[in-house]
């Protein structure tokens, strides 16, 4: 399991153990508009998925980061690849602490998992989901390259399905 280095941030693969934090950024009133709830038992649901996510390096060679500040040392989100079998394809996902939006670092551990995932991971597409009224993801996807694709409904929800493929990468 690889961890990448950006200039200011660590992302190492996602364990069990991050539960906690992870919860408390994917409950942010700032987030929740964008995902999917964490219905009755969010606690419980935080560390299923993020045990999912763990288990995923195992299953696949790859999976989700979490995403760690250097200057501060403390975990601000997760980014990273998933399989979506409802799609049949991998997904790069993001989702970061409110407190540190706007400072670039959505795009910036983008490219370093683009790259891992063209390179050491040997993805040739990758695809990328979000609502219409996230326009801050919509803006990282575009500087990563994705290109819209088409509409698409996951879990219920309208979304915007975005692909980029290994040749289109930057």
């Amino acid at each position: 399991m690889a961890v990448l280095e950006t200039a200011r941030l660590t992302l190492r693969p996602i364990t069990p153990d991050d539960a906690e934090w992870w919860r408390a950024i994917r409950m942010h009133a700032a987030v929740t508009p964008f995902l999917t709830p964490l219905g009755d038992d969010p606690v419980g649901r935080a560390r299923e998925l993020v045990g999912a996510f763990a288990r995923h390096w195992s299953e696949r060679g790859y999976g989700t980061y979490a995403v760690i500040e250097k200057a501060s040392g403390r975990p601000i989100g997760h980014h990273g690849l998933r399989f979506l079998p409802e799609f049949g394809e991998t997904e790069a996902l993001w989702t970061l602490d409110p407190a540190v939006h706007g400072r670039g670092y959505a795009t910036e551990a983008g490219h370093a998992v683009v790259a891992h995932a063209f390179g050491a991971a040997r993805l040739a597409r990758l695809i990328a989901i979000t609502t219409e009224a996230n326009r801050a993801s919509r803006r990282v996807m575009e500087k990563l390259g994705f290109r819209y694709e088409k509409d698409a409904v996951y879990k219920g929800v309208a979304v915007l399905y975005h692909a980029l493929a290994a040749t289109g990468a930057r």
